[in-house]
C-alpha cells in the first residue's frame, strides 16, 4: 500500500509540473513575434504532450493495480466470513 501511495504522490508532482509547464507555454506564445519562435514553442508543446501520455499511460497502471488489490482485499474478506464496510 505504501508503493501505491508513492506512486500516487510521484504523479501529483509530475501532474502540477505538467500544469506549470503549459503556463509557461502559454506565456511563451503571447511573447512569440516570428513564425520561428511559434515553431520553437510548438516542439515544447508536443514534448509536454508527450509527457501527459506518459503520465495518462501511468495513471491507468495505477488504477488497475488498484482495482487488483481491492479484488483481492474483498476475496479475503469474504474468505474469511467478514462482513463488507
Amino acid at each position: 500500500m505504501a508503493e501505491v501511495k508513492e506512486e500516487v504522490a510521484e504523479l501529483k508532482v509530475g501532474l502540477a509540473e505538467v500544469k506549470e509547464e503549459v503556463a509557461e507555454l502559454r506565456l511563451d506564445v503571447a511573447k512569440c513575434a516570428t513564425k520561428e519562435e511559434l515553431a520553437e514553442v510548438k516542439e515544447e508543446v508536443v514534448g509536454v504532450k508527450q509527457d501527459m501520455r506518459a503520465m495518462a499511460y501511468d495513471i491507468g497502471e495505477l488504477k488497475e493495480n488498484y482495482r487488483t488489490m481491492d479484488g483481492k482485499l474483498d476475496r479475503m474478506i469474504l474468505f474469511l466470513g467478514m462482513p463488507k464496510s
